[in-house]
C-alpha cells in the first residue's frame, strides 16, 4: 500500500509541476509575442473598429486592380505575422495556387455594406505563421462608386476563436483609367439586366 502511495503522490507531484511549468511558458511566449507585434506592427494593420488595431498578426495590404477578361479585379497580400495559423473560409477546391479567394466584406464612406454569403461549399484552409498569400476580389464594379471611398475586409479566424474577426485594407486608391474601365462596366452590366 505505501508503494502505491508514493507512487501516486509521486504522479501527481510531476504533473502539478509539468502543469504550472507548460502554463508559465505559454503566458511568456504570449507576452513576448504581445510585446513584440506591438513594437514592429506596420501602420495599416487591422486599421479597423473591428478588431483591435495591434497585436492581431494580420496585415492586409491593397496590391493592384487587374483588367481581366471578367473584368476588373482587385488583388490583396495578406500576412500572418503572428505565431499561431489564422483560418479562412474559400469555395476553391484546393490552396496550392493563387491568387485566393476568402470571405469579405466591403465599406463604402466608411460604412459597412452587408454581403451575403451561401455556405454551401465552402472550405476551411489556413495562413500559416509568417506566410504571405494574394487574395482577389471580383466585381470590383460592383462595390465602387465614383466618388465614394472602398475598402476590404477579409475575414480570419485563429484556431481558438469560434468566429472570425473582419481584417481591413486601408482604403483604395482608384485612379481615373481604373475609374473609367469601372464605370463602362458597371454601364455594360446594366445594359445586361
Amino acid at each position: 500500500m505505501k508503494k502505491y502511495t508514493i507512487r501516486i503522490a509521486c504522479f501527481i507531484l510531476t504533473f502539478a509541476v509539468g502543469f504550472g511549468l507548460a502554463d508559465l511558458l505559454q503566458w511568456a511566449e504570449k507576452t513576448s509575442r504581445t510585446n513584440k507585434a506591438e513594437s514592429t506592427a506596420p501602420n495599416n494593420v487591422n486599421q479597423s473598429a473591428d478588431v483591435p488595431k495591434r497585436g492581431a498578426g494580420l496585415e492586409v495590404r491593397f496590391r493592384e486592380i487587374i483588367n481581366t477578361e471578367n473584368g476588373l479585379v482587385a488583388d490583396f497580400e495578406i500576412t500572418n505575422h503572428g505565431a499561431a495559423s489564422y483560418f479562412y473560409s474559400s469555395y476553391e477546391e484546393n490552396d496550392t495556387t493563387g491568387p485566393f479567394f476568402a470571405l469579405y466584406q466591403v465599406k463604402l464612406n466608411g460604412k459597412k455594406e452587408n454581403l451575403g454569403w451561401c455556405g454551401t461549399g465552402l472550405q476551411s484552409f489556413a495562413l500559416k505563421s509568417n506566410e504571405t498569400k494574394i487574395f482577389r476580389v471580383h466585381d470590383l464594379s460592383r462595390h465602387w462608386e465614383k466618388g465614394v471611398s472602398l475598402q476590404y475586409g477579409f475575414l480570419f479566424r485563429r484556431n481558438d476563436e469560434q468566429k472570425p474577426q473582419t481584417y481591413w485594407s486601408g482604403e483604395i486608391p482608384i485612379d481615373e483609367a481604373a475609374a473609367r474601365l469601372l464605370i463602362a462596366e458597371k454601364e455594360n452590366f446594366n445594359r445586361s439586366n
